[in-house]
């Protein structure tokens, strides 16, 4: 799943987030600092396969310290913009299919573990040609 995007509610438990993020083998997590706590229980668990943490605020360093001890590559914000601006990136849109999995969209999970909805590219675009025909209009 190469570039999906899975989002983590506000409402979810750290047992859904754990679930979430094991089940789709996500490796890079954004996180606001209001939800430190969260992040650290999923990142120390063995299941995580999370490999790169961007804290999107300010993150106390000892909050960092501690996500770093967990073997993890943890940028703040400002370090990961700064690092996207400095480093040439190179896209391969001939890679990306109409088929391939865009996003995945997870359910609370109040009868049971989440389940997650798969939109494709195909999905997505159909959805900006509709909203697009409807601001025209």
């Amino acid at each position: 799943m190469d570039r999906t995007i899975v989002p983590l509610y506000d409402s979810f438990e750290v047992p859904a987030l754990e679930f979430i993020c094991d089940s789709t083998q996500m490796e890079t997590l954004f996180f606001e600092s209001i939800k430190v706590k969260e992040a650290k229980q999923i990142l120390k668990s063995d299941k995580c396969k999370v490999k790169y943490v961007i804290c999107t605020d300010d993150t106390n360093a000892k909050d960092i310290q501690e996500i770093k001890g967990f073997n993890k590559h943890v940028y703040t914000w400002s370090e990961f913009v700064n690092h996207s601006k400095n480093e040439k990136v190179e896209y391969q849109y001939d890679n990306i299919q109409l088929d391939d999995i865009c996003i995945i969209l997870h359910t609370s999970g109040s009868t049971g573990v989440p389940k997650g909805v798969c939109l494709t590219n195909r999905n997505i675009l159909i959805q900006m040609d509709v909203v697009e025909r409807e601001v025209r209009y």
